[in-house]
């Protein structure tokens, strides 16, 4: 099933101890444009990706065990280590959400369940869909988006991973 696919993990340890032209060539999925700008020589390897033939198979399906969230779309997502984080997003039946979940990802794309994230308060940012998100360091940063059918939200939460709650 996931023959074409490379990890996020695999690849990031290859960029980090760098690449060659070769170490591309020896990559099946991905078609790398490698160059090296002389006139920026200490920002080093640069890696020009073209988007249409980035990858043979683009996309992998990634199978969940048993426990699911319920199907969403306009949530708030980022990965923290190794862990797929989901806030929030809206389904046309049941409104918007406010639930928080994660799942783990591991190198060979399998997959556990979906879980609850155990925060330390309370507190949280409500029902809300389609918000802007960032990840910086150990804070996830959510901003404004949707807190029902006719309102919206201007407000920022702050997520913690090391102290595990909402600011």
């Amino acid at each position: 099933l996931f023959k074409n696919c490379i990890s996020a993990k695999s690849l990031k340890k290859m960029l980090k101890k760098g690449l060659s032209t070769n170490d591309a060539d020896n990559l099946p999925e991905l078609k790398l444009n490698m160059t090296r700008e002389s006139e920026n020589e200490k920002n080093g390897l640069h890696l020009n990706v073209n988007a249409e033939q980035a990858f043979t198979e683009p996309w992998c399906e990634l199978k969940v065990r048993d426990k699911f969230i319920d199907k969403r779309s306009c949530h708030a997502a980022c990965v923290y280590n190794d862990k797929l984080y989901v806030y929030g997003g809206s389904d046309l039946n049941q409104g918007i959400f406010h639930d928080f979940n994660y799942i783990e990802i591991n190198e060979e794309f399998t997959l556990s369940h979906w879980k609850p994230v155990k925060t330390k308060t309370k507190a949280n940012p409500g029902p809300r869909s389609r918000s802007a998100t960032i990840l910086v360091g150990d804070n996830w940063y959510l901003y404004g988006g949707c807190i029902n059918a006719t309102e919206n939200s201007s407000d920022i939460w702050c997520f913690n991973f090391s102290r595990m709650e909402w600011t």
